[in-house]
């Protein structure tokens, strides 16, 4: 699998756009142009994934010291279910170099528009060895599921991770998930 950076002059620029749009919710939305800019800074990498020619997924990566987070992970629909998903997920372990991996995800509510594509989402990063840590961030309302690579997470690691992205200005609200 080949790995590019993305930048506004790629290829596929308005397709990976189109992607990130059709594949997560509103509120998880940053503009394309605000996604290219930060992806500029040292600590943070946007990269398009290719088997040969073929574009594949993307992924929206930050990093601190200690912790390799990828904010967006997508795959072309067409390709899904045909282990690129999991090639990606490869490729940014390689990227990780070692240490621990997080992201986040929308939670299991039955309520949900979109539950069937919460659940497989789920079972997606579970059979590609990754846990759901039991804690919640919620973000502008939202609850999200943190998920790692690795037990235990290092949730400090992760709210710094945050803040450090979005300049200091950015509390994480992290809470152990209440079970019924």
């Amino acid at each position: 699998m080949r790995v590019e950076k993305i930048t506004r002059r790629t290829k596929e620029y308005n397709q990976i756009k189109a992607l990130k749009d059709r594949n997560f919710p509103p509120q998880d939305q940053f503009p394309m142009w605000l996604i290219v800019l930060l992806a500029k800074r040292k600590t943070v990498d946007f990269y398009a994934f290719y088997d040969g020619e073929l574009f594949c997924g993307f992924a929206y990566v930050i990093r601190s010291k200690g912790m390799f987070y990828f904010r967006y992970l997508a795959v072309e629909e067409t390709l899904r279910s045909k282990g690129y998903g999991g090639q990606i997920l490869s490729e940014l372990r390689k990227l990780a170099g070692g240490m621990p991996m997080t992201f986040n995800i929308e939670p299991l509510d039955p309520s949900a528009d979109n539950y069937e594509q919460r659940v497989r989402r789920k079972a997606f990063y579970l059979r590609n060895g990754f846990l759901d840590t039991g804690y919640d961030l919620n973000h502008m309302g939202h609850d999200y599921y943190i998920m790692t690579d690795r037990e235990p997470c290092d949730l400090e690691e992760y709210k710094r991770l945050l803040k450090g992205f979005a300049f200091g200005f950015y509390n994480a609200k992290v809470k152990k998930r209440e079970t019924h």
